[in-house]
């Protein structure tokens, strides 16, 4: 059996269900992986304040993914590993486009680890001089891929347009993905990527999940994921540490 030294796992959906909440099952897990020299680290699209106290319940000491790949935080020295940021020009311009299409959407920019949450979009280019990390677009689900096609049309070479859930786009910083990021990350900690196991359910994880020695889905997980993965857990997120100790790290 391979001999892996970490875990790298998606949160929303995949290490935890629609509860949010980390599961007993799940941290006795973790503690018996720990014991065998495998740790933890999570990739989410997330911001830092935003998945902190479920950091500190894994008591993760390692450095995360955050922004879907458009920052590692170095936890252990409180410090920014790296953080990418869009373009300002593009941006507002992206910002303008999608106020000219006739499409409902709700609009959120993550602007320096803050998440605002504001519809008028002209308040938004006002507000915002700079450090813009990622748009998050929420849209009907029968409208999303539409959505996603006219954005590529345009911004395809300027700028990361990707699917993180049934309803949800992010536009991301170019070269930004999960993978890019772990490849950073397990380079500045010394570890070959053949050594991990990646865990994720939806298409922003597929990156991450082709570029690990072990890219394990969710049975809730996109088909795209299902179809790339090395292997499809048969547990919900409450149990998918369990079953990731009993068939990859025990013995």
């Amino acid at each position: 059996m391979r001999k892996y030294k970490l875990i790298i796992s998606d949160f929303d959906g995949s290490l935890v269900g629609k509860d949010l909440k980390i599961s007993e099952k799940n941290l006795n897990a973790l503690e018996e992986i720990r014991r065998n020299g495998v740790d933890i680290t999570l990739a989410t699209g997330r911001r830092l304040q935003s998945i902190k106290p479920f950091i500190d319940e894994l008591k993760i000491s390692l450095p995360v993914i955050l922004y879907n790949g458009a920052g590692i935080y170095d936890l252990h020295n409180n410090i920014w590993l790296y953080r990418k940021f869009l373009d300002l020009n593009i941006f507002k311009e992206i910002l303008n486009f999608l106020k000219s299409i006739d499409l409902k959407i709700s609009l959120s920019v993550y602007w320096k680890d803050e998440l605002w949450e504001l519809e008028k979009i002209e308040i938004i280019k006002e507000i915002i001089k700079d450090s813009v990390i990622k748009i998050f677009i929420e849209v009907r689900e029968d409208l999303l891929k539409e959505l996603k096609n006219l954005l590529e049309g345009y911004y395809k070479e300027k700028v990361e347009i990707i699917s993180s859930g049934e309803k949800f786009l992010e536009i991301l910083p170019k070269g930004c993905s999960k993978g890019n990021a772990m490849l950073w990350m397990l380079d500045f900690l010394g570890i070959d990527p053949e050594e991990v196991i990646a865990i994720g359910d939806y298409d922003n994880d597929i990156d991450m999940l082709k570029k690990s020695g072990l890219g394990v889905a969710l049975p809730n997980s996109s088909f795209k994921v299902k179809e790339i993965a090395d292997y499809i857990a048969s547990s919900e997120p409450e149990l998918i540490l369990k079953e990731i100790l009993e068939k990859f790290i025990r013995g």
